[in-house]
């Protein structure tokens, strides 16, 4: 959550491909995605938010939350619950 949370703060994010941040991150628009342990891309990515000019900044700050407004603890827990709902629904009978 903490990338989400920072994307609702209007900060672009940079973040791995690790599954969540794919979600909510726009690679290029709203922050960078990096492979999983490439710390050479990490720090390039992140070399790239915080050489933005005002503009760019501006942009990806607002891409960003966009973005953060997609998402709803609500609706993310109707998701989940309908999810486990439908899980334990498939399990054959013990």
């Amino acid at each position: 959550m903490p990338g989400l949370e920072a994307a609702a703060c209007h900060c672009p994010i940079v973040s791995t491909r690790c599954g969540g941040p794919e979600d909510y991150v726009d690679d290029g628009v709203s922050g960078y995605l990096v492979p999983v342990g490439d710390s050479q891309a990490m720090a390039d990515a992140v070399s790239k938010v915080l050489n933005l000019n005002d503009a760019q900044w501006r942009a990806m700050s607002q891409a960003s939350y966009e973005m953060s407004k997609r998402f709803d603890w609500n609706k993310s827990a109707r998701t989940l619950s309908d999810a486990l709902i439908q899980a334990v629904s498939k399990r054959p009978a013990p």
